[in-house]
Parts: structure tokens; sequence; C-alpha cells
């Protein structure tokens, strides 16, 4: 309850908020500042004070706060010292803004010369009955380039009882030559952690009863400011009154429940298109902003991102362990390829909106959009399916060769072959699945064909080399020495090509690369497929990245000349 006031016969009850009640008396009291605080404490108990202090940072971080205590380190009557006794006279008049050597000054409402002009004659004064004359001027980059001009003088050549204490979020507003004649100090935004605790210690105190997840969410949105997590708290009180949970501020705030993103992000997976726009008829019933909610699902993306990104997101994550629960379980939904494109089609839902688009409309053909892209199978993914196939591997005949449709028979390799690439160690157990679906451009060329869209130079040279199906389920390609092979054939590529025969021919293909003496460059390859008729000089010339390289500059191509890698044995 506050205090009662009584004007005449008339008695009120005046109400102190949050903010002003639980207002940091003590620089141990400053939260989350011990940079700053530990300072000032040292400078005090060694007498090194400044005649000018600029605390700069964002709102709510405790910079006037600081600028008080200070005051009262400097004044208090058993000081100056770091510990102000808080009961002297001195220390109850700053306390209540009534001390007359402790002059607060607002710059936004006194931004003209002659408010500096007047200070600048009252500093010439001995203080009242403290040992320092101490002006706090808050929000000093308002003032005018006059005001600083007339200002610069006294902060040259200040008298000895007199200290300036400029608070300040926009710091680079402030000319150089008043920055060149304060000690700054630098507010940090308060972390996620440190304001939820600050929160619960103020409903400890006013006896109310909040769940751990209402004050991670009002923490959140406080984004660093404690003065503004408290007024958004105290906003939920006056609501709710006792037993604050995450729907009532929701409701009380127009706030986005983390919930309904999870929601929504598992509607997207599922591509449940009904169930996503019953989500938006719901977000638009309740008259949430939709800007908001958009700002809110992109950092929810983000955080999707981090939690599949990172071993242990919860060090980047400022969420409470219940949160970040959710967010691991589902981060096998969207692979980071993925759920970057989701966060562009927000980006750009958000632009259109600022452009006067219709929000509703336009937010439900975002989402939607969202909810039929193709995703990309992950590792994990491909390695759970294929663990499936083989564990359901049953005997039986010989397998079909998969380029020419004939049963694959024993074959040895050349004796002088040596292998120059294979795929990185793991299980060599060839895996069966169902025979290839029956599709035009089946077969080694078609393949090749296909993958020329995704490497067309790696398309062209894996056309020279010799591709036969030695048994269950491996492809081995061989090369004369000097095809140079080895420098396009990395095992990423390697990876990237089993990955690509799997999904043309439908079951896995272990790709292997080995070199045979014996074979020479310009002989003709291709055993497996003999109707394929196309030569790599026309590989070249219908290679897409090619024919836009020719289309942008408006040239042609004249001749094609095949270069001999240098030792190779043109014999």
């Amino acid at each position: 309850m506050g205090a009662r006031v009584k004007y005449g016969a008339v008695e009120f009850v005046t109400y102190l908020v949050l903010a002003r009640k639980l207002r940091p008396q003590t620089f141990d009291e400053i939260v989350a500042q011990e940079h700053i605080t530990e300072t000032l404490k040292k400078a005090v108990q060694m007498g090194r004070i400044a005649h000018a202090y600029i605390f700069c940072g964002t709102r709510g971080t405790g910079k006037t706060s600081t600028a008080r205590i200070l005051a009262k380190a400097l004044n208090c009557v058993e000081g100056p010292t770091a510990e102000p006794c808080l009961k002297c006279v001195n220390c109850r008049e700053i306390v209540s803004s009534s001390s007359m050597d402790v002059i607060e000054i607002d710059a936004a409402s006194n931004t003209g010369v002659d408010s500096i002009r007047d200070l600048r004659e009252n500093v010439r004064y001995a203080p009242a009955g403290s040992r320092y004359k101490i002006y706090i001027i808050d929000e000093v980059h308002r003032l005018s380039g006059a005001a600083f001009d007339a200002l610069l003088k006294t902060l040259e050549e200040p008298p000895a009882h007199v200290v300036f204490m400029f608070a300040t979020t926009e710091p680079h507003n402030l000319p150089a030559t008043i920055l060149s004649r304060a000690q700054r100090y630098d507010f940090r935004r308060i972390p996620l952690t440190k304001l939820t605790e600050s929160l619960r210690s103020a409903a400890e105190k006013e006896n109310i009863n909040i769940t751990d997840d209402a004050l991670a969410l009002i923490a959140r949105k406080g984004d660093g400011s404690l003065r503004d997590a408290l007024s958004l708290f105290e906003q939920v009180l006056a609501y709710a009154n006792d037993g604050v949970t995450v729907e009532l501020i929701s409701d009380a705030l127009g706030l986005v429940d983390l919930n309904l993103l999870f929601n929504l992000t598992e509607t997207i997976h599922n591509h449940d298109t009904r169930s996503l726009l019953e989500q938006v008829l719901k977000l638009t019933e309740s008259g949430s902003d939709i800007g908001q909610f958009l700002i809110d699902f992109q950092e929810h993306l983000r955080n999707l991102l981090i939690t599949a990104s990172v071993p242990e997101p919860s060090q980047f994550l400022e969420l409470s362990d219940l949160y970040i629960e959710k967010y691991v379980a589902q981060e096998g939904y969207f692979s980071e390829s993925d759920i970057l494109r989701m966060v562009q089609v927000i980006s750009d839902l958000r632009q259109q909106l600022k452009e006067g688009a219709e929000p509703r409309i336009f937010l439900e053909m975002a989402l939607l959009r969202l909810a039929r892209m193709d995703t990309t199978a992950t590792l994990a993914d491909v390695l759970k399916k294929l663990s499936e196939i083989s564990s359901s591997r049953q005997e039986s005949a010989p397998p079909k060769d998969l380029f020419n449709g004939t049963s694959s028979g024993e074959s040895s390799p050349a004796e002088k072959k040596s292998p120059i690439l294979n795929k990185p160690a793991g299980d060599d157990e060839e895996v069966r699945s169902k025979a290839p679906s029956d599709k035009p451009g089946t077969g080694w060329k078609g393949f090749l064909d296909g993958y020329t869209q995704i490497n067309g130079m790696l398309s062209m040279m894996l056309r020279k080399g010799n591709a036969e199906f030695v048994s269950d389920g491996i492809l081995q390609l061989t090369f004369p020495p000097d095809s140079g092979i080895d420098t396009l054939l990395t095992s990423a590529k390697i990876k990237q090509l089993e990955m690509e025969l799997q999904k043309y021919y439908g079951r896995f293909v272990k790709f292997r690369v080995e070199t045979d003496p014996g074979l020479r460059l310009d002989e003709p390859k291709m055993t497996l497929d003999p109707r394929f008729d196309i030569s790599p000089e026309d590989v070249f010339r219908k290679n897409p990245d090619i024919q836009k390289i020719v289309e942008r500059y408006d040239g042609k191509i004249t001749s094609i000349k095949r270069i001999t890698p240098k030792g190779a044995n043109n014999g």
C-alpha cells in the first residue's frame, strides 16, 4: 500500500510504483553493472573523484540510479564512502530528491543556452550543507549546440566543489569536446537471468505467486531493461492480482505466447494447412499485433536455428530450461538452410506490411508457403532410413545391375589398378532396397544428364570414366592416370554423388574411383551404357552455367580445347 497524504480535510493514499519502490540505494543493489559499480567504489575509497562522469547505455539499466548513489557516497556525513549510510540528513535528502546540493536537470525540457548560463552562474557558489555540489543532467544529448558550448568552459575549469554527472542513451550525439573531458561508463543490457532473478525478488517482496515461465516471459519482454520489466510486471499484477501465469500475461499485455510459436512450427512441419489457417484466425481474432507477431516468430526461428547448430544452445538462448527443451525437441524439424529460407520469407512479409499489404491475407499466404516448402533431408534422417532398410534386408537373388538392367557378375579389378579416392570410413555393407522406378532416362547416361545441372564440370569428367557395377551396391569408375579426376572428386563430392545416386535409383550406391594405367584419356568409355552418344564438348556447350556466362557477355563459343595436365603421359 502507498503512504497516506492529507490535504486539508481530504486524505489521499499515494501509490509508489515498483520501479521507484525498488530503486537501488547502494552500489551493491545495481543489477548486472559490476564493471561500473566496483570501479566507482574504489575511486571513492581512494579519493580519485573526477569532476565529470558520463553514464551511457540503454534505458532502464541504472544510469540515473548510479548517479544518485554516487552523489550519496560523496556527500554522506560518514563519507566520502563507498557504502553510504542512508540514515544521515544528506542521504535522506538525496533519496527524497530534496537536497539543495544535488540538482537534477532534465535536458529534454531545458535544451536552451539560457538554462546552462544559469547553471554556470550557480556553480560558483559553495554547497549549502554538503561536501560537493552535484549536477545530474539526464538525457544530456538533448542539449542544443549552443548549450554545449556554454557548458564547455565550465567543464574545462570546474570549481573544486562541483561534480557533473551526465546520463544519456545516445552518447554518439555528444560533442567530442564534452566526451574528452569526462569519464565515460557504458551500462550493459541486463541479461535475462538477472532480470528474472530481480523479478522473482520483487514478486516475493510483494507476496505474488507467479510461475517461472511467466517470469521468463516478462523478463524477455523487458529486453534488457529492469525498469521496463518492472513496469510490465506491475501492469500484469493489476490485471491478475495473484497467480500470474503465461496465459494471463499474454492476455494482459497482448503478447504472443511461445507455445503458440511452437505449435506453429509443428504445424508447418506437418504440412497441416487447415490447422495453420485456424491458428492465424485465432491470432487475428485475439487482436494481436501482426507486426509484433512476425518479430517474435523470427526470434523463434533464430532460436530454433541456434538449437540445431550448436551442441549446447542454453548459453546462447536467454530462455528457461523448459523452453530450451522444447526447442531441442523440434530441432530436427527443419534443416539449417530451411530455417534460413523461412526467416527470409518472414522478412519479406514484414517489408510488404510496411508498404501497405493487407496483414491477414499476406500472413496466411506466407505461412502456407512455408508449409508447402520442400524441406532438405538431414543426415540423421538419411542414416535412420538406411538403418531401417538394412534391418529389413532379406536374402534374395543377386541384384540387377542398376545401369544396364542385367545381373551383375563377379569381376576382379585389374592387377595394375590402384584406388584414388574412397568414401570415408563407414559401414561397408551394401544396402538392398526396392528396384528403381521405371522412368525415362534411367541408366548412367540419364543420371549424368541430371547431375549436369548440379555440377557440370564434374559431370563432364565422369563421362570419361569406365563405369562398372562390380558387386551389390558398389559402383566403380576407372580412369587413366592422367585424367585429373583426383583433383575434382573430393570426399565431399563423393558423398554428394552417393546421395544423388540414391535419389535417382531408389537405393544406396557406394561410389568408388580407381585408376588403370592401361586406359587412355581419349578411349571411348561408358561401357555400361553403349547408347551414350554425347561428347564432353557438347556437355560443355549445354552446361547452364556456361550458357549464362555466354549470355551475360553476349559472346559465343568458337572452339573448345582440351588441356592435358602437366606431367601426364601424352603417348
